[in-house]
């Protein structure tokens, strides 16, 4: 968590405007992100203690946390809430571990390239 949030220090991911267009659709990281509308890069950039990204994250966390409601994060202000809440931004971290490690074969080469 540190490393992702610059040691704590912001629990946003840091960039100007043009910075999200890597996650915009039609690019690489916008296609496995799931962002589909345009704007949707910087609207769904990482937030939270280990920072959720892209429109599919925020999707798949809503069906984690609100299941009557899965679009919940999707919807603005909502997708502000995992930085401007400190329960959500640890919930969205905890939500992404135990998604990421738990339900993903294990892969000890891939954990430690993650740490350095």
């Amino acid at each position: 968590m540190a490393r992702e949030t610059g040691r704590f220090a912001s629990f946003i991911e840091n960039g100007d405007s043009s910075y999200f267009d890597m996650y915009e659709p039609g690019t690489e990281q916008g296609l496995k992100l799931g962002n589909n509308v345009v704007g949707d890069g910087a609207r769904f950039k990482g937030r939270g203690t280990i920072h959720l990204t892209g429109r599919e994250n925020y999707r798949n966390y809503g069906k984690y946390r609100n299941p009557s409601d899965d679009d919940f994060f999707t919807t603005e202000p909502n997708n502000q809430l995992p930085v401007e809440n400190a329960y959500f931004s640890c919930d969205a971290g905890g939500y992404f571990c135990a998604d990421d490690y738990v339900t993903k074969p294990f892969n000890p080469l891939e954990l430690v390239a993650r740490v350095k």
